[in-house]
């Protein structure tokens, strides 16, 4: 018996003025493929042309990436097709893939166990990943940098012990050495008494690590009361209500914190029998 699916239209006969007509095959293929694309419906029989008004889909057409249609009739919506991407195995799901296992794919569609982002060292551990925290010594390259225990913070060597580490000696963290620092800000790395924003004192020396020796030196209220700058010493001295001598450091000093009168009121000398200093507010 006639299958009227497969046929698409029922096989008849009529007569009509004397003649007899049939449907053809032919008839019956161009019923079956609507759009003329070489598929035939999967209304009808074995088609497989899931959308038979437009003859750029059908199942030899290419994927296209982005449209969300299914091109290719392959029962999903850009998939695989033109314009592809890198897609990463992510197997433990810390959004990074194993840079060998890759395969190319629609950015546009979900893939369960892949990711656009590859760099993963390990891809059965969701902790090992790029970016991850590697300050614990265990052995472990945790940040997938090549090195394990790398951390996060440069430690530098910390020599004199003031706590600022000399930027060209970085150490290993996880080496155990004594003395180490995560800032690298020492100047001398041989003298406790220099480190960045260390008081200054006349000694020649930049013990501030600011460039300047001397500069806003540590000074003294009647050579006994010290300060940690030349401006705090003559507003300790003002406070006094009396006469006071300021004893600072030789040289050419700006003071930030008190007016030009005030100077006034004060005796200020260069310590250590120096010449005296010169005192000037801020530009």
């Amino acid at each position: 018996m006639t299958d009227i699916r497969a046929w698409g239209l029922v096989a008849w006969a009529a007569v009509a003025g004397g003649c007899a007509w049939y449907v053809t095959e032919a008839d019956r293929r161009r019923a079956a493929d609507r759009d003329g694309d070489g598929f035939a419906s999967v209304r009808w029989g074995d088609g497989t042309d899931c959308d038979d008004d437009n003859p750029q889909i059908h199942p030899a057409a290419a994927e296209l990436c982005g449209d969300n249609v299914d091109n290719n009739c392959d029962g999903a919506t850009d998939d695989f097709g033109v314009g592809n991407v890198i897609w990463y195995s992510d197997a433990d799901g810390d959004g990074f893939g194993l840079d060998e296992a890759t395969g190319q794919a629609c950015a546009t569609h979900d893939f369960a166990g892949f990711t656009r982002q590859g760099g993963d060292c390990n891809d059965r551990a969701d902790g090992i990943h790029p970016g991850a925290d590697d300050s614990d010594c265990d052995g472990v390259d945790d940040d997938c940098s090549g090195v394990p225990d790398d951390t996060d913070l440069q430690h530098y060597l910390d020599a004199d012990g003031d706590g600022f580490g000399d930027p060209a000696s970085p150490v290993d963290a996880c080496d155990g050495l004594p003395n180490t620092s995560v800032t690298n800000t020492d100047c001398d790395d041989t003298n406790a008494q220099v480190y960045p924003e260390a008081l200054e004192i006349c000694d020649g020396v930049d013990n501030s690590c600011n460039g300047k020796v001397d500069d806003e030196a540590a000074a003294t209220v009647n050579a006994s009361v010290n300060h940690a700058s030349v401006g705090a010493a003559i507003e300790a001295a003002l406070a006094s209500n009396t006469p006071a001598t300021v004893h600072v450091c030789a040289g050419d000093h700006t003071i930030e914190t008190v007016s030009v009168r005030s100077l006034d009121d004060l005796t200020v000398v260069g310590a250590a029998g120096r010449d005296a200093t010169t005192l000037r507010p801020p530009n």
